[in-house]
């Protein structure tokens, strides 16, 4: 399956939740799945958004143990939370948390929907399946680490490939080159990233396998 068809299919299941009608078929399909009933209909009736209105940051204790929760639960911590808590860096504030299945994914981001350093993203296959950068396409999980081949190649070489066809604009792209660059010291192709500063065609869609309403 090719990454736009991945990202459409993906954006259509996170579509259907964030229209979600109360009494609907899959409003009664994610409560057979386990989704809290009194919790998916206060998300609702407050607008199906991504996080609760007016929600302050948590003390960074609770947020750890929040995704520590959701990890132990069968969610991955993906992405850079990952990468550093590999390269036994101090943790990252902010925590991607990545859950296959939708009614396990509503179940995480109603979990969630409190603490703004935790975000909750939707996956098919691999956490990392829709990254654009190599360096990043790692996680670990209540089953421990794992890892795409060119994520071990980017640490090995301090080189990170640049996933072109990713679901991006290429101007986030170069933001994540000029952040993972800076913070772990990598280096990148440069006939790639001079592609994207020309302005490569792809797709204008970010966040891909995130909830993205306010």
């Amino acid at each position: 399956m090719s990454l736009r068809r991945l990202w459409a299919d993906l954006r259509a299941e996170l579509h259907g939740l964030q229209t979600l009608e109360l009494g609907s078929a899959l409003h009664r399909s994610l409560l057979a799945g386990g989704v809290g009933a009194d919790a998916l209909e206060e998300w609702v009736l407050s607008g199906r958004t991504r996080k609760a209105s007016g929600c302050g940051s948590s003390p960074a204790a609770e947020s750890e143990a929040l995704a520590q929760r959701l990890v132990d639960g069968g969610a991955s911590v993906s992405g850079g939370a990952a990468l550093r808590a590999r390269l036994g860096m101090e943790g990252s504030r902010d925590v991607d948390v990545f859950v296959r299945g939708l009614a396990p994914f509503a179940s995480a981001l109603l979990d969630a929907w409190r603490d703004p350093a935790v975000d909750v993203c939707l996956y098919r296959e691999k956490p990392w399946e829709l990254f654009d950068i190599a360096a990043g396409m790692c996680a670990w999980s209540r089953s421990g680490f794992s890892c795409d081949p060119r994520h071990e190649e980017a640490l090995r070489t301090g080189v990170s490939d640049v996933e072109l066809r990713a679901v991006v604009h290429p101007r986030a792209t170069l933001g994540r080159v000029a952040k993972y660059g800076r913070l772990y010291g990598l280096r990148f192709p440069a006939g790639k990233v001079m592609a994207m500063a020309l302005g490569h065609p792809g797709p204008e869609a970010d966040g891909a396998g995130r909830f993205t309403t306010p």
